[in-house]
C-alpha cells in the first residue's frame, strides 16, 4: 500500500518537474544540432560512421547516447504530469470547473499549434531571393510533431483523469496507479491494430477528398510523435502526477520506477522476440519503433525521479537550495519552451550555414556511402556554440520578462479568451524562487515536513 498524505490541497507545482521540462528544451537544442544540422536530418549517418570504426569501444558511448536521443517525448511526459496534477486539484475542490478547464486546454492547444506555425514560418523563409519577394505560406504536415502531441495531451489527460477519478470513482492511489498501468499496457498491445486502422482510414478519407479528417487521424498514427503509441507517456505522466499529488514517500516512487522499468524490459523482450523481430532495422526511421518507445519511456522516467529527489524530496533544505542553484539555467529554458520549439531549428539552420561557409559541408557525399566531413572537434564546437547562443539570448531576454516571445503571446491571448486578468509576466519566481530557503515547500524523503502553500 502506498503511503500518502491526507491533506486536501497538495501543491501542483513541483520544482523537479520544472527542471525536467527545462532539461527537455535544452536537450532539444543539443540533439537537434547533432541530428538536424550536422547530420542533415539523417540520423542513420551516425550508425554508418560507427560501422567504419574497427573497434567496440565507441559503442560504450553510442548505445546510451542512442537511447537518450529517443527522449523527444520527455516534454510530453512533463506536460502530462503537470496537467494531471491540476486536474486532480480541480476534482478535489470544484469538479464543475473541469469542463471549462478542458475547454481552455483545447483553446491553448490550438493556439500553440497556430503560434508554432507562424513563428516557424517567419523565421524559415528567405524574404528576398533571386530578385523576387517571397511571402510566407503555412504548411501543415501529416506527421505529428511534439507540439501536436502536447496539444492533444492537454485534452486527453484531464479527460482520462476525469473518467477514472470523477465518473468511475477510482480514487485510491493504488487503484489509480494500477488502472493506468493496465490502460497503458492495452494501449501498447493494441498499437499495431490502431496504426493499421488509422492508415487505412487516411487512405480512404483522402480518396474522398476528406483531407481535414485524414489530417486529424494522421496525428495519431504518423510521425515521430504520433499519439499511438505516444500517449503512453500521458499514462505514465498521470501516474507520476498521482504519486506527487498524493505526496507518497520517495522510496515508494523509487519502487514504482524500478518496477515499471522491469515491466517495460519484459515487454521489450516479448515484443522483439515474438511481435517485431526486425525492429532494429528501423532504429533511425521517422516513426520510432515500438520496442524503442518502450525502452525510451522506461529510462526517461529515472531523470524525472532524480530531479524530484534533489529538488522536492531532499535530505536537507540546504541540499535542495544547492541543487536548485545548479539547475537555474534549465528552469530558464523551461519558460521558453514554445518559442524554443518553434524557432530553434530555423535559427540553428542559419547559424549552421555560417559554419559551413568556413568549414565546408558537414557531410561528404562523394564516396559510395555518406560520411561526416567534420571531425569531432568541429562537431562539438558547433553544438556548444548553439548552447552558448541560446544561453546568452535567454539571459538577455530575461531582463524583459521574455516579452513578445511566443510563450508571452500565448499567455496574453489565453488571458483575453478566458477573461483572466492580463498582468505583468513574471518569470523570476519560476527561475529563481527555488534558489531561496523555503522550508515550508520541501517534502522530506520520509514524507511531509510542513504545510505547503
Amino acid at each position: 500500500m502506498l503511503a500518502q498524505s491526507t491533506r486536501k490541497l497538495p501543491k501542483t507545482r513541483w520544482i523537479g518537474v520544472d527542471v525536467f521540462k527545462g532539461w527537455g528544451v535544452w536537450y532539444m537544442f543539443i540533439i537537434h544540432a547533432f541530428i538536424q544540422q550536422i547530420a542533415g536530418y539523417d540520423a542513420s549517418l551516425f550508425i554508418t560512421t560507427l560501422d567504419q570504426i574497427d573497434s567496440w569501444w565507441p559503442y560504450i558511448f553510442a548505445v546510451p547516447i542512442g537511447i537518450v536521443s529517443l527522449w523527444g517525448f520527455m516534454f510530453g511526459l512533463a506536460f502530462a504530469c503537470t496537467v494531471a496534477m491540476q486536474t486532480l486539484r480541480i476534482l478535489d475542490t470544484n469538479p464543475r470547473k473541469l469542463p471549462k478547464y478542458i475547454w481552455q486546454k483545447f483553446l491553448m492547444g490550438c493556439l500553440i499549434l497556430l503560434l508554432n506555425k507562424i513563428g516557424g514560418t517567419i523565421f524559415r523563409i528567405p524574404l528576398f531571393q533571386d530578385g523576387t519577394t517571397l511571402f510566407p505560406s503555412l504548411t501543415v504536415s501529416y506527421n505529428a510533431q511534439i507540439l501536436d502531441a502536447i496539444a492533444w495531451m492537454g485534452v486527453m489527460v484531464p479527460t482520462l483523469i476525469w473518467f477514472l477519478y470523477g465518473l468511475f470513482r477510482i480514487k485510491q492511489t493504488n487503484h489509480l496507479v494500477i488502472t493506468l498501468l493496465v490502460l497503458l499496457t492495452f494501449w501498447f498491445a493494441l498499437t499495431p491494430t490502431m496504426l493499421s486502422i488509422g492508415e487505412s482510414s487516411i487512405l480512404w478519407l483522402d480518396s474522398r477528398n476528406l483531407q481535414i479528417l485524414s489530417l486529424f487521424i494522421s496525428k495519431f498514427v504518423r510521425g515521430r510523435f504520433r499519439l499511438v503509441p505516444g500517449f503512453g507517456y500521458g499514462f505514465l505522466g498521470s501516474i507520476y502526477a498521482i504519486l506527487l499529488y498524493r505526496e507518497v514517500k520517495f522510496k515508494e516512487i523509487v519502487k514504482f520506477a524500478l518496477g515499471f522499468f522491469a515491466y517495460c524490459i519484459i515487454g521489450f523482450l516479448i515484443w522483439i522476440l515474438w511481435v517485431d523481430t526486425a525492429w532494429f532495422e528501423s532504429f533511425t526511421d521517422e516513426s520510432v519503433p515500438i520496442p524503442l518507445t518502450i525502452v525510451s519511456m522506461s529510462t526517461m522516467q529515472f531523470l524525472l525521479v532524480l530531479f524530484i529527489r534533489t529538488h522536492d524530496y531532499p535530505k536537507t533544505e540546504k541540499k535542495r537550495v544547492q541543487a536548485s542553484k545548479r539547475t537555474t539555467f534549465w528552469r530558464r529554458f523551461s519558460v521558453f519552451s514554445l518559442t524554443g520549439f518553434s524557432i530553434g531549428t530555423p535559427i540553428a539552420d542559419r547559424i549552421f550555414s555560417l559554419f559551413t561557409y568556413f568549414w565546408g559541408p558537414s557531410i561528404d557525399y562523394s564516396g559510395p556511402i555518406a560520411l561526416f566531413n567534420w571531425n569531432l572537434l568541429q562537431i562539438l564546437t558547433f553544438v556548444f556554440f548553439i548552447w552558448g547562443f541560446w544561453e546568452i539570448i535567454l539571459r538577455l531576454w530575461e531582463n524583459f520578462e521574455y516579452k513578445f516571445s511566443l510563450d508571452w503571446f500565448l499567455a496574453q491571448i489565453m488571458a483575453m479568451l478566458t477573461g483572466a486578468k492580463m498582468g505583468r509576466s513574471n518569470v523570476k519566481p519560476i527561475i529563481y524562487g527555488p534558489n531561496q530557503y523555503q522550508v515550508h515547500e520541501v517534502i522530506s524523503v520520509e514524507g511531509k515536513t510542513g504545510v505547503l502553500n
